[in-house]
């Protein structure tokens, strides 16, 4: 694969920002498998902008510092050639277009923010660095210290064992094995909570029953007792009313004489004629409101017992409106039934937290099974690793190295399984495996990782690893051996290899420079591919400083062939 980094403008990189940099053989592709692309510079010449580069289009957050001060953003653009159907299928996962010449870009902006496309598409940083760690891997010194964290060395055994998928398929199981357990363990302390409000719950759903709610009932009552509590009041009025209708010469007989006397005058007059149709009128009304009032007398019977009834019905609805904090009586139904559905539902979490134990029982069996054959394998594996390991350090000058894997059950189930893996190293005979932290020196430990890296190229389908100086704390002879450890990897991938060793500097297809120069009152940092004459020379430098001699010209040359 080729990768290819680009900015804005050929060239200029502290100066303005961008970077462009194509891992080409001058205008030609590589045409063979082997791509060892060589990066060396002075220290502080700007290599670690390229790093920076890279990272951020893997998705590593980004803070303003990397856009310069008068300018508003900052672009970075990397294009990297894929052929893994692996990957073909994560795009389309993400709705992504798909292309073997992948195109990955991030804007920064000097006001912090950043946005990321990958094809042109925006994408979120998370999909970015989902996608971006399966084209790069970029390896600096400090990483050597993964080598001693429990967590990769298993990580490696299992790339090594090629359990991907059968790990894939149980740390999906897992995932939902402790989401299950998480619910479960919500509904019990639900339910233990439940326990403990189920007798007020109960007392209060029986109140609420007991009292019989009846929507509306409140208001009829309120109305009921206005006509009760004023009964006497209305009878007396009523009555007082029959008494001045009934009277001898009352309302009633004088409208009714007045009546028959207008009747006599019928047909003199039109408008005589309609007053004593209207006094007739007047008249038949009058007595029939007579005989209502007369009827009603009968109705508004002082009743006291009846008013403390309803005083009391009114003051139990009042005294469970305030209880409960409710307007209406129509919420007190609503309450009562919400109250009823939730002692159900505490009735039946007991059924449902057994079923899902038993559900959870099922899971574990099945992580237990998956757990063994991961087990199996690694069992299967942990000597072949070791050997290899060991086969490769020795070639780069750890000749008495040796190294055990050793794997032990933890009792548990765990994200990775229940297998818990120590790597034991020992760089001399008669010295007895130790764990790597206190075993390795620094360039023990980078020859250890490196090897782990070789074995794992064979593995794996990553189109591109970076190597940040992977070769501290080695020299000479080592060196050169290192260097074409990497050539060997680079027949399953491209490599990038930052170096300060002319040993391994010497190894590569294609050889570029990082140097700063000033312009305009301003310190600017280029990057160029190097012709054959000018690698002699680089790597002479690397020999024997910036002065060149003839023997550090002969012996770069050597390298080089």
């Amino acid at each position: 694969g080729s990768f290819n980094l680009a900015g804005l403008s050929e060239g200029d990189i502290i100066g303005s920002g961008t970077l462009s940099l194509e891992l080409y053989a001058g205008d030609e592709y590589i045409e063979s498998n082997l791509v060892v692309n060589i990066i060396t510079g002075e220290t502080g010449a700007g290599k670690s902008i390229l790093l920076g580069a890279l990272g951020l289009l893997m998705g590593k957050r980004a803070d303003t510092s990397v856009v310069r001060s008068d300018a508003k953003k900052c672009i970075i653009e990397g294009t990297i050639e894929i052929q893994d159907k692996q990957i073909k299928e994560l795009f389309a996962y993400h709705d992504l277009d798909f292309e073997n010449e992948c195109l990955i870009r991030r804007e920064l902006t000097s006001n912090g923010k950043s946005r990321c496309f990958i094809n042109d598409s925006p994408v979120n940083l998370q999909v970015l660095k989902q996608i971006a760690q399966r084209l790069i891997d970029i390896h600096s010194q400090h990483e050597n210290l993964l080598l001693t964290d429990d967590s990769f060395q298993l990580n490696v055994l299992d790339q090594y064992a090629g359990l991907n998928d059968l790990l894939s398929d149980y740390q999906s199981q897992f995932k939902s094995f402790q989401e299950l357990s998480k619910k479960i363990a919500g509904l019990e302390k639900m339910n233990d909570q439940s326990k403990l409000d189920q007798d007020y719950l109960n007392f209060q759903l029986n109140e609420l029953q007991e009292a019989q709610l009846k929507e509306g009932e409140l208001e009829a009552l309120e109305n009921e007792l206005e006509i009760l509590s004023n009964t006497e009041e209305i009878t007396a009025t009523i009555q007082h009313g029959v008494d001045l209708l009934n009277a001898d010469n009352g309302a009633y007989d004088a409208m009714h004489q007045l009546s028959r006397q207008f009747l006599k005058l019928s047909g003199i007059s039109p408008k005589v004629d309609e007053v004593a149709a209207r006094l007739q009128s007047v008249s038949i009304e009058l007595d029939d409101l007579r005989q209502t009032m007369e009827g009603l007398t009968d109705e508004f019977e002082y009743n006291p017992e009846r008013i403390q009834m309803v005083n009391d019905r009114v003051d139990l609805l009042n005294a469970l409106l305030s209880k409960h904090r409710k307007q209406h009586v129509s919420e007190l139904i609503a309450l009562f039934n919400e109250i009823d559905e939730q002692l159900q539902h505490i009735d039946s979490l007991d059924d449902q937290i057994t079923a899902l134990r038993k559900e959870l029982v099922e899971k574990e069996h099945a992580l237990n099974a998956l757990a063994s054959q991961i087990s199996e394998k690694r069992n299967g594996s942990q000597e072949a690793l070791a050997k290899e390991i060991v086969g490769i350090v020795r070639k780069i000058g750890l000749k008495d190295a040796e190294v055990r894997l050793k794997l032990t059950k933890t009792g548990e189930l765990s994200y990775s399984g229940n297998d818990e893996l120590e790597l034991l190293f020992s760089a001399n005979k008669g010295v007895a495996p130790q764990p790597l932290l206190k075993a390795a020196s620094g360039g023990e430990m980078s020859r250890m990782m490196l090897a782990v890296k070789s074995i794992l190229a064979r593995k794996s389908t990553l189109p591109t690893i970076v190597f940040d100086e992977i070769d501290t704390g080695v020299s000479g002879d080592v060196a050169d051996k290192m260097g074409e450890l990497m050539r060997k990897m680079s027949q399953q991938m491209q490599l990038i290899c930052i170096t300060h060793l002319p040993q391994i500097a010497a190894k590569g297809t294609t050889h570029f420079k990082v140097y700063k120069y000033n312009r305009d009152n301003e310190t600017h940092s280029n990057i160029k591919a190097l012709s054959p004459e000018e690698r002699v020379e680089e790597v002479a430098g690397m020999l024997s400083g910036s002065k060149l001699t003839d023997a550090a010209l002969l012996n770069a040359k050597e390298l080089l062939q």
